[in-house]
């Protein structure tokens, strides 16, 4: 019993070492037609299932799959979390074993994103079903404990539905706890058990992941400059390189982007039967592949055989909710909802007289009901602004979306507003430039926040603009089919000028503040508002301080080439996780945010309940030609531009998957202020560090206010 390795729960608590067999998948067979919770719910086994007996590394779990160790990395959650194109339902087994001094009663937390069944020495001792989308729930849990080896194993359920949460986490409510954690059975398999069991299971690379860390999609070098002084040039440059980008089911925007300047491939046949044949399952995301071979069709880039198999694919397939079927594709969010809509209406203009089998509907009539359904559309754009707005991944889609109805819906109108709408999203990025790169805050992002300079927006806008940084994406291939849309003429000065407004993008006030040494940009959360029962129902509200956030990155410092700054509240423990909000993007929940041109302050105040207890800073310290730190304010120049970052607590360096770039505060409670300037205020580094100082910032946690010595002050409420 020494030899066997053991470990104690970490600082925080959390038993960490766990032995996992599964994930045992099977299709969802259940109704679909009440919503995604309602499936998330019903498709949860309701028995409760007895433990494993005797699992041991290398042996056959309950349903046959081996025991393996799980790796948690630098997670305190038992995670499984991932992407599932289709509806399934998931099935994992996990086990270990605690040992105690005596017997007692553990006083615990058991969270649980799905549905967790908690067993003690065969015991059932707890459900944590928490049915909902990405966010988990804790619940207080007793677990009697004899003296000695206590066997723990923990049932986990979820649907796996699009991008799901999938974990569970046995944190002990007193940290300190005298117990030690052994997987079972690990010195005392077989060798032929020890060999066939001893890989280590570690959660999957997901679709969200490669998002996440920045997909194949978009590639950039982030210092080159000029695609092309004239727009045929950089037509020509831009879908040259992006013809090379797509994989996997970007392949056939590929095709778009080759096909459209006349490169015609021996491999394109088989892309486009490889991706109607994926169309046909009605995976999500299905609607991005189907708004490419709808385009293809539409502008004859394809021969007569390639025009009959789109043709199969594009009667099949289902367009709206509305229309009979059941399937995991994402209807709703900006960018599917305008490629929906966009597809019916083209779909149905190409085969007027086709029966379209989901709808029973006449091609005639889909195209009308698209029609109308893009023009609400549109309505909303126009009236409201974009709800992801700026967003460096999504943007180039609905870019995209709009292209097809500029050039694919046969109705003129359309096409005008759609013009007037990518000729503003044009506008926006070049007013959020700097020093040639796209730097604003977004609606969603993923982790590609930290290279703003290898963005899809940053791709739209160096298509655009010969002097801004080079990056290229395959949805550049909507706007450059055809020569005949050319981007305002205005961008490039505008990308240079100084700049100070507000503007309104949906519900959200947008702030900037840029001057030709440094850029400060925000989005502006109001005072704390009661959260919602349900947090996911938070990120349709209006921002307010206290709700629980999604993926809306809230603000940029920048002075130059990467060396951007910020901060946020994890939506998890791990870099390079799948959750959403994640690490470095989104802010699990939300902070009081206000900016006055060129300072910008936070408050952060995170409940017990929520299971990321800090918050923290990106400070790429290696980006700037000069730090310094004193009194809790940190301070960085570039150039001639300058940048302090000061919290209420104090910063300590965390290393993760970056090193050197990550400043925790280790407190549910924090305050931060921001400040930008530039050696035309400030001679040097020094100068600027006691201008800082003199700004003297104090968080009164009893008030919720956070106050500057020259009055300045703002609160978690007005």
């Amino acid at each position: 019993m020494s030899n066997t390795p053991s470990f104690v729960p970490d600082n925080k608590g959390y038993l960490r070492h766990w032995l996992i067999a599964g994930p045992i998948e099977s299709p969802y067979t259940g109704p679909t037609q009440f919503g995604d919770d309602a499936m998330r719910s019903g498709a949860m086994d309701p028995a409760i299932l007895p433990a494993p007996i005797e699992p041991m590394l290398g042996r056959a779990g309950p349903a046959g799959q081996l025991w393996a160790v799980h790796d948690p990395g630098h997670n305190v959650f038992i995670e499984r979390s991932g992407f599932w194109f289709t509806l399934k339902h998931v099935n994992t087994w996990f086990a270990t074993d605690l040992y105690a001094d005596t017997s007692m009663t553990l006083p615990a937390w058991l969270w649980a994103a799905g549905c967790a069944d908690l067993n003690c020495n065969g015991v059932h001792i707890a459900r944590n079903d928490c049915p909902r989308y990405m966010y988990p729930k804790r619940q207080r849990v007793e677990i009697p404990l004899v003296a000695g080896a206590n066997h723990l194993a923990v049932r986990l359920q979820v649907l796996g539905l699009r991008d799901s949460r999938y974990l569970f986490g046995l944190q002990c409510a007193n940290p300190g706890t005298p117990a030690v954690i052994r997987r079972p059975g690990e010195l005392h398999a077989s060798v032929e058990a020890q060999q066939a069991g001893n890989q280590v299971a570690r959660p999957p690379a997901t679709v969200a992941m490669l998002l996440a860390a920045g997909g194949p999609a978009d590639k950039a070098d982030p210092t080159p400059r000029g695609s092309g002084r004239d727009h045929d040039s950089r037509r020509l440059s831009h879908m040259r390189a992006a013809m090379e980008l797509g994989v996997d089911t970007a392949e056939v925007q590929a095709v778009v982007c080759a096909r459209s300047i006349g490169v015609y491939r021996d491999s394109d046949r088989d892309v486009l039967a490889k991706t109607c044949q994926w169309i046909d399952g009605r995976p999500d995301c299905a609607d991005f592949a189907l708004a490419a071979v709808l385009r293809l069709a539409a502008l004859n880039l394809v021969d007569e055989a390639e025009r009959n198999l789109i043709k199969q694919t594009v009667i099949r397939f289902r367009y709206w909710t509305d229309e009979a079927g059941d399937d995991a594709m994402c209807f709703t969010s900006e960018n599917h909802r305008l490629l929906f809509h966009s597809g019916q209406l083209i779909a149905g203009r190409l085969w007027p007289d086709e029966r379209f089998n989901a709808s029973g509907r006449s091609g005639r009539q889909q195209a009308e009901i698209g029609l109308q359904r893009c023009r609400q559309w549109l309505d909303a754009a126009e009236a409201h602004g974009f709800r992801e707005y700026n967003s460096s991944g999504y943007i180039p889609i609905t870019a995209a979306a709009l292209m097809n109805v500029v050039d694919c819906s046969g109705n003129p109108e359309a096409s005008r507003r759609a013009v007037a709408l990518v000729d503003g999203i044009f506008r926006r990025l070049a007013d959020q430039t700097f020093c040639g790169v796209v730097i604003s805050p977004q609606g969603r992002v993923y982790r590609q926040v930290l290279e703003p300079e290898t963005s899809g927006t940053q791709a739209l806008l160096s298509y655009a603009v010969h002097d801004a940084v080079i990056s290229h994406s395959v949805w550049l291939g909507y706007l450059a089919s055809l020569p005949t849309y050319q981007p305002p003429d205005d961008l490039a000065a505008r990308m240079v000028r100084p700049i100070s407004c507000r503007y309104r993008q949906h519900t959200t006030e947008i702030v900037l503040h840029k001057t030709a040494e440094y850029i400060l940009t925000s989005v502006a959360v109001g005072e704390a508002q009661p959260p919602a029962e349900d947090p996911s129902e938070d990120h349709e509200r209006k921002l307010a301080a206290g709700q629980a956030g999604y993926q809306q990155h809230l603000w940029y410092a920048s002075l130059g080439k990467r060396g951007h700054v910020f901060v946020n509240h994890p939506g998890e423990w791990i870099d390079l996780g799948s959750a959403r909000p994640g690490y470095w993007y989104g802010n699990g929940i939300l902070p009081r945010t206000e900016q006055r041109d060129n300072l910008l302050m936070q408050i952060y105040e995170i409940h017990d309940d929520h299971p990321v207890p800090f918050v923290h800073a990106y400070w790429p310290a290696d980006m700037f030609d000069e730090t310094a730190v004193e009194n809790r304010w940190r301070v960085a120049r570039r150039g001639r531009g300058y940048v302090g970052l000061w919290c209420s607590v104090p910063l300590e360096a965390h290393d993760q998957v970056l090193v050197g770039q990550e400043l925790r505060a280790w407190s549910q409670r924090s305050a931060w202020v921001c400040v930008c300037s530039s050696a035309s205020e400030h001679p040097n580094l020094a100068a600027f560090l006691a201008h800082c100082q003199a700004l003297a910032p104090r968080y009164d946690q009893s008030e919720s206010l956070l106050l500057l010595a020259d009055g300045t002050k703002m609160g978690w409420l007005r």
